[in-house]
């Protein structure tokens, strides 16, 4: 299960990154790739169950390993994250009513030819479709600081606590995370300097479209009364498999 639950989270949240070329000062620049999406489960002919992964939080860390030989340069931290923006179609239904003036003669031979003018109210209605887009921010991210003074973003969809993160939550390549600069002294050879690493709390893993694969099974687990309290404690039992398999991280080499 360790393969395909490692598997399964790498869907649900891709991690890459990279570190720039250092500059004639000694500065670089950090840049974090996340692309969140539904992690598939089940796809092994092994597996008895057939599922899928979506986050609703997570943070994004970044870790300097090697202290004493670089730093952060802290002014550059993206405090203010710039997210992708989307925009909400919203369709409004309005009635019109309307009223119009009347006019009327009445005559004849004798006596003299009168008239009269007044407005009649005549009511009618009809209705009108308006489509208006407002655009919203697809994620809502805030940086924070560890304990261990690592610079870290937590991220949720901006369409609301309970829907799931999809996409990127920044442009990698035009917003970086952070500068950083050597401090002078030589770096460990082919160790790394940098660990991106991103965290999730239980309660933000989404089990989705929970099944056995097993038919026969399926029909009897169906049958039951008390499905619901199996399909919560199912769900469970898959995220403490994920909390023991653990997230995702990565190294980065200056």
């Amino acid at each position: 299960m360790q393969n395909q639950t490692t598997r399964a989270l790498s869907q649900a949240v891709s991690v890459d990154g990279w570190i720039a070329s250092f500059d004639q000062n000694g500065h670089a620049t950090v840049h974090a790739d996340i692309v969140f999406g539904h992690g598939i489960f089940g796809d092994d002919p092994t597996a008895k169950v057939r599922f899928k992964i979506a986050l609703k939080r997570a943070e994004i860390i970044i870790h300097i390993l090697e202290p004493d030989t670089i730093k952060a340069i802290k002014s550059t931290v993206a405090r203010k994250t710039t997210s992708k923006t989307g925009t909400i179609q919203t369709k409004i239904s309005m009635e019109k009513t309307g009223s119009a003036a009347v006019k009327a003669k009445f005559g004849s031979a004798s006596p003299p030819q009168a008239s009269a003018e007044g407005n009649a109210s005549i009511q009618g209605s009809a209705s009108q479709d308006i489509q208006t887009a407002e655009p919203f921010q697809e994620f809502l991210c805030q940086h924070f600081t560890t304990p261990d003074n690592a610079a870290a973003w937590r991220i949720e969809s901006g369409k609301g606590s309970d829907n799931y993160l999809i996409g990127a939550p920044w442009d990698a390549t035009d917003h970086f995370r952070m500068k950083i600069k050597k401090t002078g002294d030589t770096p460990t050879m082919g160790s790394p300097s940098l660990k991106i690493e991103v965290r999730c709390l239980r309660e933000d893993i989404e089990i989705l479209n929970l099944e056995i694969k097993d038919k026969s099974k399926q029909t009897f687990f169906a049958a039951k009364k008390n499905k619901a309290t199996n399909i919560t404690a199912a769900e469970q039992l898959i995220k403490t498999e994920l909390e023991k398999a653990g997230f995702l991280e990565i190294y980065l080499e200056s």
